[in-house]
């Protein structure tokens, strides 16, 4: 068992001045495979993230404030499911959240970072990093260590 960090590099450089953000294409079909595994997440925003606030705000069990971030720690229900899922459109460039805890029964298992561009997944095998690297672009960085 280890652990598995991503980095899929978001900016596509189409000039030396001209920087564009790629789209986060693989989120729907990764977490369509993942989501299912955890239980709990916790959801961090900074303050002045509004939209996502909002949209998540109605799920928290509990709201926490710090170091310029709203944190919001729920179980996963359907509902929430959906909105993780489905809250992130295609072409989209970023998810709306700055970081995504996930958890199962109450062990970390996936961290997402930096609205989508850095992900963590701990205590996997390297047939489960496997499957989840084929989800990213070929240029993404993968580093599995046990």
């Amino acid at each position: 068992m280890g652990n598995l960090h991503i980095i899929y590099d978001s900016l596509l450089l189409t000039s030396e001045t001209n920087k564009l953000r790629k789209s986060i294409s693989y989120w729907f079909p990764l977490m369509n495979e993942v989501l299912p595994v955890f239980t709990e997440v916790e959801v961090h925003c900074h303050e002045d993230e509004k939209e996502a606030i909002l949209k998540i705000k109605p799920f928290a069990h509990t709201i926490r404030y710090g170091s310029g971030l709203v944190i919001f720690t729920m179980p996963l229900n359907q509902k929430l499911k959906d909105l993780l899922l489905y809250g992130v459109n295609e072409g989209q460039t970023r998810i709306p959240w700055y970081t995504l805890v996930f958890k199962r029964n109450g062990a970390h298992i996936c961290t997402v970072k930096y609205h989508g561009s850095e992900l963590y997944f701990y205590q996997i095998t390297k047939e489960d990093a496997k499957e989840i690297e084929s989800y990213f672009p070929e240029e993404t960085v993968f580093e599995y260590t046990e």
